[in-house]
């Protein structure tokens, strides 16, 4: 159609299409004409019979049959001079089981022959969209096909051919391999609005291959087929009207055979003009529900035997490791899979099915994730009571606890085999604008971070500790969730929380199978500064540190020759919280410190603790780091003094205990005085980093804190004047 009638391929004017078994090359004039002729030019060079007895039709009607043009490269065709079958708006070259070469077609009318206005509309036809059955149109018919495989000569062509004989022998079926996902396509060449979908399979062996198999209109999962049977009869599919507007049919099985012997797509023929928008689909409708993550992006921490990650969200329920429909990984300390929705739902349930085949109890107690929030895990309880299990997203008393696009189903120390996973939504949730991604209000910040530590002992890498899991059975050396360094002097283990929070409190979990006093001695320290230490007790497992939302990034334990063993290390933030209004736990140290090196003084002098340590701006807790000041074992009153200089109105007093040691006789029982004037009297807290004493107003020119007996260890004092 470029106007050029050059007969040889090099002349770069000439069609070539693939040897299947239907080819054809068609034109559509844009409107009914009454034709007088028709000229052909075929190829003069290579193998010039591609043409030879090739079908000419106009519209509906077959005009005639080419003979022999090896030898000329040109046809005339004129229908056998009946002018009947030359009224049409498409011309149509067609050749079963040969190459279509063509180059060049002249579609030759008559001057002033147009057909009048009603002739044309009597003589509309729609034969290059499909084949006219009843009130119905089949737009598949003669349509491009396209397969997983094509063994035994199936070719998929075979399924559009308009021939229903539902026997092998007759040449006029479809065949794939049976090797994990197979498929057969149909593209209808636009989009249409769909009634229903006829299929006809085999009647004269293997009539149940086609039983389960799935039938889909563009990305919408529209329903499953049956069992043949041995009577000649359609499995008809009807879609949901929302569902049905599409311009890809597919067929889809797993593990098995495909053979379609005819598909049938049917539009109204009142319908047939219409091109509706095709909706995009996304997921496969269950009832109420409907499953987002079906055929989404899947990945997971490493993968074996082939047990790929997609696997869990191919939409087949296949719970036999043969089927070829499980995912598997490798014995990591934790195992994930990861699923990507693709956009924020608000996600009512999951399901999860695992192998039925062995290994079965390999599932239990794996956890699932939303986001950063956890909806559940399969408990021994929920195990026993058999597949599919359903973790539940939805907050209690109507709270949205479920919106994410990321989820995770994750597994400690073992294999993570998963043989599908269904994200359920709401129907009337699914496509709504999309929302914000929720989080726990309350959250252990250190799951999941960065981490380091000053050696690696027996494979005890340091991300163990922060993995998420705390309980009794993960504090066992064999769980794989601890930590464990070398023997050396200096032992170390931190986190990056890889942003600042103010930390409500740190829980950390010890050994239990052994060694649980290692711990003994070890100090915390946030950014640099000691926030406390630790003191082992008789079976001592767990540690709960008050930080009394202490604002920083990096926490670091810090052993001396030991072995530094952690079994999870827990940060617990609120997220709520307002550190603006909370008077109680924050100090604001704007406010003038009039004790900052002046002098200072006190009862005694241990191990190097003088007084003037205790108001030099350095409020770091480890005695050791030669900033806190102690008093000696002396009999007697003990007590550190600050003067003035000048008298002045107090408002508080800060004082900063020592931390690396938690022990209360340091400080408990202190008076604070400004003078003579006794503000209050501190009573120690376990791991509380610091205490401020209310002097309201108090005038003097000196401040103390003392007391009756016992060593009297201070590490800052901080002195503000009152605002007034």
């Amino acid at each position: 159609m470029d106007g050029y009638t050059e007969t040889e391929w090099n002349s770069k004017s000439c069609t070539y299409t693939r040897n299947n078994e239907m080819n054809y090359w068609e034109v559509d004039l844009g409107r009914v004409y009454n034709i007088h002729h028709i000229n052909i030019y075929t190829r003069s060079d290579g193998d010039q019979s591609h043409l030879n007895g090739a079908t000419v039709k106009i519209g509906p009607n077959t005009c005639e049959t080419l003979g022999d043009v090896s030898e000329s490269h040109f046809a005339t065709v004129n229908c056998d001079d009946d002018a009947t079958k030359r009224v049409g708006q498409i011309v149509r070259v067609e050749q079963w089981a040969t190459t279509v070469t063509i180059c060049e077609v002249q579609v030759m009318v008559e001057p002033d022959t147009l057909p009048e206005v009603d002739e044309v509309i009597a003589t509309v036809d729609y034969t290059h969209l499909g084949e006219s059955i009843g009130e119905y149109f089949n737009v598949a018919k003669n349509k491009n096909t396209s397969a997983s495989s094509e063994p035994w000569s199936g070719y998929p062509a075979r399924a559009v051919d308009g021939v229903t004989n539902q026997n092998w022998g007759s040449g006029s079926c479809s065949h794939t391999n049976a090797i994990d996902q197979e498929w057969w396509q149909v593209d209808l060449g636009r989009v249409y609005q769909i009634d229903h979908i006829r299929i006809w399979g085999r009647t004269d062996a293997h009539t149940d291959r086609l039983a389960g198999a799935r039938l889909w209109i563009g990305s919408h999962r529209c329903g499953s087929l049956t069992a043949m049977g041995t009577e000649a009869a359609a499995d008809v599919i009807t879609c949901s009207e929302e569902e049905s507007a599409g311009r890809y049919v597919t067929i889809e099985h797993f593990d098995n055979y495909i053979t379609l012997c005819e598909v049938q797509v049917m539009v109204r023929q009142a319908q047939i003009d219409l091109e509706p928008n095709e909706m995009h689909s996304n997921g496969e409708i269950h009832g109420n529900y409907t499953n987002v993550a079906i055929g989404k992006d899947a990945w997971q921490t490493t993968t074996g035997w082939s047990g790929y990650a997609s696997r869990a969200v191919d939409g087949w329920v296949l719970t036999s490791w043969n089927s070829g429909s499980c995912t598997h990984t490798y014995a990591s300390e934790v195992s994930q899979w990861h699923v990507d929705l693709g956009k924020v739902y608000n996600i009512d349930h999951i399901k999860f099915w695992g192998r039925t085949d062995a290994y079965q109890d390999r599932i239990k107690y794996a956890r699932v994730y939303v986001g950063r929030t956890q909806c559940g895990f399969l408990s021994e309880e929920q195990y026993e009571e058999g597949q599919p299990w359903t973790i539940s997203c939805s907050g209690a008393a109507g709270e949205v606890s479920g919106n994410g696009q990321i989820v995770t189903i994750e597994l400690l120390a073992g294999y993570l085999t998963l043989c599908e996973v269904q994200v359920m939504v709401r129907n009337e949730d699914v496509a709504e604008e999309e929302l914000p991604s929720t989080f726990p209000s309350y959250e252990n910040v250190a799951r999941g971070r960065p981490t380091n530590q000053s050696s690696i002992g027996w494979s005890g890498s340091s991300s163990r500790a922060v993995d998420g899991y705390s309980s009794d059975t993960s504090a066992m050396w064999n769980s794989q969730s601890c930590t464990h360094t070398l023997y050396e002097s200096y032992n170390y283990w931190e986190v990056d929380l890889e942003a600042s929070y103010y930390i409500d409190y740190i829980e950390i979990l010890g050994r239990k199978d052994c060694c649980g006093n290692r711990l003994d001695g070890a100090v915390i320290t946030l950014d640099g500064q000691t926030v406390t230490g630790l003191t082992y007790n008789d079976d001592q497992l767990r540690w709960e540190i008050p930080m009394n939302y202490a604002y920083g990034r990096r926490l670091r334990v810090v052993l001396l020759n030991e072995y530094l063993t952690i079994c999870e290390f827990s940060v617990w933030v609120d997220h709520n919280y307002d550190a603006s209004s909370d008077t109680e736990n924050q100090v604001d140290l704007s406010v003038e410190n009039v004790a900052f090196n002046k002098v200072a003084t006190s009862s005694s002098v241990y191990l190097g603790g003088v007084a003037s340590n205790a108001n030099d701006g350095d409020t770091e807790g480890n005695f050791y780091a030669g900033s806190c000041m102690s008093t000696g074992a002396e009999q007697g009153s003990h007590w550190w003094s600050v003067d003035l200089g000048d008298s002045h109105t107090v408002g508080h007093v800060i004082v900063y205990p020592r931390l690396d040691e938690d022990y209360a006789g340091y400080i408990d029982g202190a008076s604070v005085k400004v003078g003579d004037h006794v503000c209050g009297t501190i009573e120690h807290v376990s791991h509380k980093a610091w205490y401020r004493v209310d002097c309201e107003g108090m005038a003097g020119t000196s401040v103390s804190v003392s007391k009756d007996a016992g060593y009297l260890q201070l590490c800052e004092v901080v002195v503000q004047i009152a605002e007034n």
